[in-house]
């Protein structure tokens, strides 16, 4: 039973992204409702054998994470003091003369559908954490994601270059101009691509700079290293450029910055730990940098096009993040509710800024905006607190360090480009990125640690 839990969880991970992104509320109640099931399952599991639960994680983190998930709920509730309601409430029930429940949110049904998102995400990491203590399980995991990347990479590349304007058979343009392989937005897709892009080098680095020996424990000759470099490493290497490819072809600014930031530290990581073999990372280095090349040579046309330029665009969100600031300076400590940026923002939406914005282009904006400035520190702070359990695994960890660097990175990757995106909002990158952190939170401690 605890390996089908386990490999159904990489199923719904690796299947997420498959409908648009699980952007739609069938895929998204379809993916909580799985977790939740999964949940349960491991806990029934558990019952039988209690010594394999994993205590390791600090309490700490799991309360700055809920503590906002039940500020959430309280947002919802019509019982709090009249003062808290938002005023909306009040006007409305004058409007239609009847008594309203003031509640925090303006708009409750998107405030428990966010919630019951974001409880998911948690249940994702938690699992993956408990399954993921098994070093060969967080191995596994990694490998999944790897492979799977590719040939998500594979299908938006082809759907792009053949031009057939549509994404799992229904229309759309966007993937004739960008690849947004299973996606609808290309800068979602350019954070999930730099997910599964990361997975992928950490493994291919870890692989090529690894001691190989032979017979009597010498080390192999030359051509005997050259030979086994080749017979091992030409088909992830070439996964690898398929992914580089599609990620600049998303010509996602965002998506490649964050990710080129990401891999810089990935390197750095690998460089400063002493167990390297210095000739193995020499030549792991070099074939990124040639396969970075090809790539960029394929697809950078646009997207330098895209770096070297200031958009009418990016003059909108900079009104939009204005506007989203003086929001949430109006109601610091309560918030307008998690999930209802786009009823909120109504409210400040100046005639100038053309179209309406559902997201805020900037999970931290929007975060404070819904959540309030205290709930929303804490819940920055959960994530503060993995990436110092993440640092440290880092540096203590003999063996396997490979999976807190993982996590770190795709942290980092994810923290930047979350500046200027709302990618972590969408169902599909916010699981993947759970059950990357929840294998690299998992693998920061030593498994003689109960």
């Amino acid at each position: 039973m605890h390996r089908i839990i386990f490999y159904a969880l990489l199923l719904l991970v690796v299947l997420a992204p498959l409908p648009f992104g699980s952007n739609i509320a069938l895929a998204w109640n379809l993916c909580a409702t799985l977790t939740a099931v999964l949940t349960l399952l491991w806990a029934v599991s558990m019952l039988k054998s209690p010594q394999k639960v994993s205590l390791s994680l600090s309490p700490l983190i799991m309360v700055l994470f809920l503590i906002p998930c039940v500020w959430a709920l309280m947002q919802v509730s019509g019982k709090m003091p009249a003062g808290w309601a938002h005023p909306i409430w009040q006007l409305t029930g004058e409007a239609f003369q009847e008594q309203l429940p003031g509640r925090i949110t303006l708009a409750p049904d998107k405030t428990l559908t966010a919630l019951m998102r974001l409880i998911s995400y948690g249940l994702v990491f938690f699992l993956s954490f408990q399954f993921c203590r098994n070093r060969d399980n967080a191995r596994i995991a990694i490998q999944w994601i790897s492979v799977t990347g590719v040939l998500y990479a594979l299908y938006g590349l082809v759907i792009h270059w053949g031009k057939f304007g549509t994404v799992l058979l229904y229309a759309n343009k966007g993937s004739i101009a960008s690849v947004t392989s299973t996606f609808i937005n290309r800068n979602s897709y350019a954070t999930y691509a730099g997910f599964t892009l990361i997975c992928a080098m950490a493994l291919l680095l870890e692989t090529m700079t690894r001691p190989q020996r032979g017979m009597g424990g010498h080390l192999q000759g030359k051509q005997k290293r050259i030979e086994q470099f080749v017979v091992k490493s030409w088909l992830p290497l070439v996964g690898i450029m398929l992914m580089v490819v599609a990620l600049l072809s998303t010509h996602s600014r965002g998506g490649f910055i964050s990710t080129a930031v990401a891999m810089a530290l990935l390197l750095l990581v690998f460089s400063r730990k002493n167990r390297l073999n210095i000739k193995g990372f020499s030549a792991a280095i070099a074939s990124l940098l040639a396969v970075t090349f090809m790539a960029y040579t394929i697809s950078s046309a646009v997207l330098l096009k895209r770096l070297d330029t200031i958009s009418l665009e990016s003059e909108a969100r900079l009104a939009v993040y204005e506007n989203t600031m003086d929001a949430i300076s109006d109601n610091p400590w309560l918030g307008f509710g998690y999930g209802s940026y786009e009823q909120g923002y109504r409210l400040y939406h100046l005639d100038e800024i053309q179209g309406l914005y559902h997201k805020a282009h900037n999970t931290y904006l929007e975060n404070l905006f819904g959540l309030g400035i205290p709930a929303a520190t804490l819940l920055f702070l959960s994530i503060l607190a993995l990436v110092i359990t993440l640092f440290r695994g880092i540096r203590r960890r003999h063996r396997d360090w490979l999976y807190p660097a993982i996590g770190l990175a795709v942290t980092i990757q994810v923290a930047i480009h979350s500046l200027v995106d709302f990618s972590l909002q969408i169902p599909a990158v916010a699981i993947t990125y759970a059950a990357i952190i929840g294998v690299a939170a998992a693998q920061s401690f030593s498994s003689i640690r109960k």
